[in-house]
């Protein structure tokens, strides 16, 4: 190989690493799971819960709009939200949030 093959090879590599980190913090991971709680009693079989957690709105570029939809879609009985919902270190409109957690309440009860 040529010193400009090489050059070229690595070049992409990179471009391609920087495009993948960019792109993947705007996934959303969709991931069930089904829980036995011993000693739980009648009150939580069956149930559907959400977990939201690590969005750091707005660093992420997260889409609250879609998120809202995915949430919608899975039909929870119950939102959790934990940790690392949004990143201080950036302004965040309150009416984003406001309407995030709004339209989180009116799918289910969270917590």
């Amino acid at each position: 190989m040529s010193g400009w093959n090489i050059f070229g090879t690595i070049i992409g590599l990179l471009l391609a690493l920087v495009i993948y980190l960019m792109v993947q913090n705007k996934w959303m991971q969709v991931k069930h799971f089904r829980i036995k709680l011993p000693y739980s009693g009648k009150s939580l079989t069956g149930k559907k819960i959400v977990h939201l957690s690590d969005l750091h709105i707005p660093r992420h570029g997260v889409s609250l709009t879609r998120l809202v939809k995915k949430v919608a879609a899975e039909k929870p009985d119950l939102i959790v939200l934990t940790g690392d919902l949004v990143d201080v270190r950036y302004d965040l409109p309150k009416v984003e949030l406001r309407s995030l957690a709004q339209s989180l309440v009116a799918i289910a009860p969270v917590y």
